[in-house]
């Protein structure tokens, strides 16, 4: 086995370790002893990894990743895609800790990476709110790039409500559930209103 390789497989079992540890604890509650606890010496924890920070970032863009990779054949269809959401969460209950964790709690001085890393799946969520679109007759000036960037914000108003103080005593698998049970609902009212257009066009404005 070559120097390489063997490296390689470190890496590998630090990343696995870091999975387990960063899928139950989170960022903020994970420590580098307990992942040095699976059999990794520090010394090679810090020939891999700077710290804890990094091995953070590397564990929340492979998950990232893999969501991304795990949607994209259902990006046609956006309810197809939010029930890939869910299988995706349900198979892989670890990855979806550490990218809610992420995405719902990122810590301060890693706030601008987690939004770099956090890109390609905002990419692909734009890509599914245009395929939604495509076959609807938007409203007299709006237009689909209009429409389309409404709908990221409305995704992005929803992440900033769940991150809020307001929610801060909920535990992040209740925070998990709800989230992904109140965005389709939300995507919903935001394509199709909430109130029926008054029978005497008038009315609505007294």
């Amino acid at each position: 086995m070559t120097q390489e390789e063997r490296s390689e497989i470190t890496r590998k079992k630090i990343l696995d370790a870091a999975f387990q540890e960063f899928g139950q604890n989170g960022y903020a509650a994970g420590t580098v002893n307990r992942i040095c606890g699976h059999g990794i010496t520090k010394g090679l924890f810090y020939h891999h990894f700077k710290g804890k920070d990094e091995l953070y970032l590397a564990c929340l863009e492979i998950c990232v990743n893999h969501l991304v990779q795990f949607l994209t054949p259902h990006v046609e269809d956006s309810r197809d895609c939010l029930n890939a959401r869910l299988i995706f969460f349900e198979q892989y209950p670890e990855e979806a800790r550490i990218f809610f964790d992420g995405m719902l709690n990122p810590a301060p001085n890693l706030a601008g990476r987690i939004e770099e890393i956090l890109l390609p799946l905002d990419m692909l969520n734009r890509r599914a709110y245009g395929n939604l679109i495509a076959g609807m007759t938007l409203r007299e000036g709006v237009t689909p790039e209009k429409a389309v960037d409404w709908l990221a914000l409305m995704q992005e108003l929803l992440n900033g409500y769940f991150s809020s103080p307001k929610l801060r005593f909920r535990d992040l698998a209740e925070k998990m559930r709800l989230h992904e049970q109140v965005l389709p609902e939300i995507l919903d009212r935001i394509l199709f209103g909430i109130a029926k257009a008054p029978d005497n066009p008038q009315a609505s404005g007294k």
